[in-house]
This record gives C-alpha cells, sequence and structure tokens, in this order.
C-alpha cells in the first residue's frame, strides 16, 4: 500500500473532511484476490459491474442480509407511524384535565 492509514487520515482532514471516532474509510485498495474476499459494497459489486443479491449475507453467522439494509423508499416513516398513531390519543390526555363546562348565565354572558 502507497500511504500509511496514518497519512490517509492526515491526507482527509488536511483537505476539509470531518471525520468522527467510528467513521471507516477505505484505502482503495481489494481486500483479497478471490470474489469470497471482497469486503466493501464496490468490491462485492467488482465496481457495479456484477450482480449483488440482496439475499446476500452481511454476516459469518448469516444473521444479516444486504436486503435488510438497503431501503425501502416507498415504506412508510416509523416515527410518522407512531408519532400520527400516538399523537391524538396524547392530545386527548393532556386535554382532559382542561375541559371546559358551559355555565348558563342569565344575562347570555
Amino acid at each position: 500500500m502507497y500511504w500509511t492509514p496514518a497519512q490517509q487520515l492526515a491526507h482527509m482532514t488536511v483537505n476539509g473532511a470531518a471525520l468522527r471516532t467510528g467513521d471507516l474509510y477505505a484505502s482503495g485498495t481489494v481486500s483479497g484476490p478471490a470474489p469470497e474476499q471482497r469486503g466493501s459494497m464496490l468490491e462485492l459489486s467488482w465496481n457495479g459491474t456484477e450482480p449483488l443479491s440482496l439475499s446476500e449475507p452481511l454476516r459469518e453467522d448469516g444473521d444479516a442480509e444486504l436486503g435488510d439494509v438497503v431501503e425501502d423508499r416507498s415504506a412508510e416513516s416509523p416515527f410518522e407511524v407512531a408519532a400520527t398513531a400516538l399523537l391524538p390519543e396524547e392530545i386527548n390526555r393532556l386535554l382532559a384535565p382542561l375541559e371546559v363546562k358551559t355555565v348558563w348565565h342569565p344575562a347570555g354572558i
């Protein structure tokens, strides 16, 4: 490899990349010569030239698949679903103690 990890990090940050603890960065090298040794999405698809299956396992134990992490843009946001379901109930709960009772007044005020 031409650059050391420390040099790669310095190069990115000096050019303005906002890096935080836990961020990942790639060297641009291929993880291994065999297809089963490829690690990143770019490597798995061989730079987009080979198709990927959504049932491609992401972990060695097979617990997660590629389809589990692909965004479904047609799905409703879990936050929106929860807010829509809980908001009327919460409003009623908060307004219940403030219930206003109409009081009859002879002057009609």
